[in-house]
Formats: structure tokens, sequence, C-alpha cells
């Protein structure tokens, strides 16, 4: 069984050490004790609190190791959802525009594109902060942090809103260094490289952003090849996260962001096929699961399972069929610890493939 839980306080070193195997790059994670003790309070006080609408909440999920052999047998992934962006503060992405002119003498169509500073974001939920260190990606782990933010959001639907969006880590080289930030954002910025800017940013200061950068459109073409080349490209450790937003059925969108030019992809939150999946079941304590012998490759796959309490909050991935409609799920008394369930919960269930 693999869990998901709510952050704690006392996860702070685990997180530290996790971020610093990012490589940089994710906003939302830097390997910052301050930074990371803030999102971690958020976290908390978006659990403890309940909204029957969208607001600027954040929640953090962390993933554990079960072995100990990982992250000094800490914390291994993290999952976060942002419930609704640019609600505090602007969130600001590159709009990629369009341009197509025409000349009768001579004759002559010239397609341009260009990008647009703009927080076209503002309300709609991010799936964000997903990271999982690389000792422990086997079995699914990654597929199954991505997923489990979609039944987060189909559990309480008048938190989110009804489009969620992706900002995928831009492409990087080895040292770093962003080509999209060299020819860009350095100019604006004073000189400062890349690595620096992204730590600013991670500390919410989105209004340097709003002072510095360009307010006119930008014409790629004047750009660097090698800039113009990272435009809407994940970075490499970011590609199998964009495809599995893919499959979810998130499209990339004419945006990329601002730092590193990596793609933002987006879905209406209808379309999102673990979503659609989603279905509630009542439990009942077994003291064992039924016989269930399938490999990860097995024909009917395993199950997510959420506790849909929002302070009680626990995901997990079981070895176990979907349960037919009406029929109780089976948990052992261990599972229903784990998912922190009391007498009389609803459970929000979907199938799992990796």
């Amino acid at each position: 069984m693999k869990l998901l839980r709510p952050v704690l306080a006392s996860d702070l070193d685990a997180l530290v050490r996790l971020a610093g195997q990012t490589g940089g790059g994710m906003t939302s994670f830097p390997p910052d004790a301050a930074i990371l003790s803030e999102r971690i309070a958020k976290s908390q006080a978006s659990f403890a609190r309940d909204h029957p609408y969208p607001t600027d909440d954040y929640f953090l999920f962390v993933l554990e190791d079960p072995t100990g052999r990982v992250n000094d047998g800490g914390v291994v992934g993290t999952a976060g959802i942002f419930a609704a962006v640019g609600m505090a503060e602007p969130f600001y992405s590159y709009r990629l525009l369009h341009l197509t002119q025409v000349s009768r003498e001579p004759a002559k169509t010239v397609h341009t594109q260009l990008l647009q500073l703009t927080n076209d974001y503002a309300g709609i939920t991010e799936v964000g902060t997903l990271f999982l260190a690389e000792g422990a990606r086997a079995g699914g782990a990654g597929a199954f942090l991505s997923k489990s933010r979609f039944l987060m959001i189909a559990a309480h639907p008048e938190r989110f809103a009804d489009k969620v969006f992706a900002e995928i880590r831009g492409w990087v080289d080895e040292h770093g260094h962003s080509p999209f930030w060299d020819a860009v954002g350095r100019h604006f910025f004073g000189g400062i490289d890349f690595r620096e800017a992204d730590q600013i940013n991670s500390r919410g200061n989105q209004q340097f952003i709003a002072d510095l950068m360009p307010k006119f459109p930008i014409y790629t073409a004047l750009l660097p090849a090698e800039a113009q080349a990272v435009i809407g490209r994940p970075h490499d450790h970011a590609a199998p996260a964009k495809r599995l937003l893919e499959r979810e059925g998130f499209q990339v969108a004419k945006a990329v962001d601002i730092f590193d030019a990596g793609p933002c992809l987006e879905a209406p939150v209808t379309s999102i096929a673990t979503i659609r999946a989603v279905r509630t079941a009542s439990w009942t304590e077994h003291p064992a699961p039924p016989p269930h012998p399938l490999s990860d490759q097995g024909p009917e796959g395993r199950i997510m399972v959420a506790n849909t309490d929002l302070e009680r909050c626990r995901i997990a991935l079981l070895d176990r069929p979907m349960p037919d409609p009406g029929d109780k799920l089976a948990l052992t008394a261990a599972e229903a610890r784990a998912l922190a369930l009391e007498a009389g919960d609803v459970l929000t269930i979907a199938p799992f493939k990796a």
C-alpha cells in the first residue's frame, strides 16, 4: 500500500533533503527551509479551514518511504494543489500569440510568434509540486502522485475551479542554465542568473515580475535559435509528468512559463479521466483483503482510495479491484487506520493503472 497524507511541520527536514534532489527550477518546491516552512504552514491552514468556494488555498501531500531506505527514511514524494492562483497576488505567464502579415508586392506571407505577458490563469486551479525521489520511482508511484490530486478535487469540488492547469518545468542544461532566461529575462532583471531569479520567485515575490518584465510583446524570431528551441520544451525529468497529464486529458495550452518557457497544460475538470471515473463507496472492515493476485499489468489494475474528510484526508493505492456499484469496499484494520477512517465515512475511489 502506498499512502499520501497532508504535510506536517515535522516533515521539514525531509522536505529540504528531497527538494535538494530536484535540480532547481521547481518554484513551488525550493530547497530552502524558511520557504518550505511557510508552505507547510499554509497547507496546514488550508486543510484546517473549509470554504464553499475556491480561494488561495494550497494543499501539499507527502509520500513516505515505508522501507526507510530512501531519503534517510523520510518523505520520498510530494504532490500539491493550488486551489485558485492569482487571488492574493498576480500569476504571470507568457501567452503564445500568432501573427500573420501579408504583402501584395512583393507577394509574401510571414507567420510570426509573439510572447505576451498575461495573468490569464487568475482564479484557476493549478496542480504542481510533483516530485518523487529517484529511488522511489517504482510500482507506479509517480502516476499515483499525479492522479491522487484529482481524487482530492473530485471529493471537494466546491474548493476548486472548474478548470485545472499545470506548469511543467522548462528545459535547462546540465549546469542549470536556461537558454530562454538568458535570451529574455536576464536583460530585464539586471543580469541576474536563472537560479537567482527562480529563488526570488519561489519566495512568492511576484511584484518584481510586474515591475521589471517587458509589457510589450516579444517577437520570438528575434531570439537566439537555442532560446527558440526550448519554448514549450519540458525539463528532461519533467517529461514523464507531462505525459501523465496528457493521458488524463490535459492539452498543451498556448502559454509558457515566463522564466524557463516550460509548457502549460490545461483541462476542464469534467474531462479529466480520473475524475470522470470516480465513484463513492462505503467501507467495511475485514481481517484480510479479498484475494487479488494481480501484477502491475494485471487485467483489473488497482484502485485509489481517499478519505473525503478534509482534515483527515488520506489517499491510498491498494491492490484491490474496483467494487461493484453499491458494494462496500473491504479494508483491513491496518488500511482503515492508515486512511484515518471513522465509522460511517464515505470514500472516494477510482481505478488506477500505471
